[in-house]
């Protein structure tokens, strides 16, 4: 699975992997929607993308959109793909938009809380309530899956700390946001979780 993972690095290979996935299964396609529903999609807000990969949710809002990812390859990747005035894409660590006083309406987790152990994911949450002005969305692979397809994904996905969904509610209350909601998306026998959630005040 190493070589896979090694293999997933490669950012051309990365979209073809997802596009079929999305094609297959309509798992992105699934959680644009559901961002629709959760009015964040469609609008003008300013959106956060961390750990952003290709871009692929660049399109979602009508106002600016800032990706950041640690992998240049990547946004180099999604340079190319998504070139919009409203569009920008930086090989960046997060906290460094802290540092720069820099704020978005919405910031988006979508994929990165598995890769991340709990001190790591805490930390990272610190700082986002710090960016982010009115919420936040989480969407990660799910620990609750109830086919074996689903926990084969879940298994063999490249992070490590994959948690269920009551954990990840826990880690987020803990860090001062108030969740608004928290489902499950469903698609072919397999469960993502998604977290709509925004600051506790």
């Amino acid at each position: 699975m190493k070589k896979i993972s090694n293999i997933l690095d490669n950012p051309t290979i990365w979209k073809l992997f997802r596009d079929s996935f999305d094609f297959f299964l309509g798992i992105y396609r699934k959680r644009k929607e559901l961002l629709k529903v959760w009015g964040i999609a469609g609008n003008h807000y300013s959106v956060l993308d961390i750990a952003c990969g290709i871009g692929q949710f660049s399109d979602i809002t009508r106002g600016p959109y800032l990706g950041v990812d640690l992998n240049n390859q990547y946004i180099e990747r999604a340079q190319k793909l998504y070139n919009s005035p409203n569009i920008s894409f930086q090989c960046v660590d997060v906290k460094n938009l802290y540092k720069e006083n820099k704020q978005y309406d919405i910031a988006l987790l979508i994929g990165i809380a598995h890769h991340l152990d709990n001190d790591t994911f805490s930390d990272l949450l610190t700082v986002v309530h710090k960016i982010a002005k009115k919420s936040v969305v989480l969407i990660e692979v799910a620990q609750e899956q109830n086919t074996p397809w689903g926990k084969w994904l879940r298994d063999n996905d490249r992070g490590k700390f994959v948690r269920p969904q009551n954990k990840l509610k826990q880690i987020i209350c803990e860090s001062g946001f108030k969740i608004k909601e928290c489902v499950f998306i469903r698609s072919w026998g397999t469960n993502t979780t998604a977290i709509y959630f925004t600051q506790n005040q």
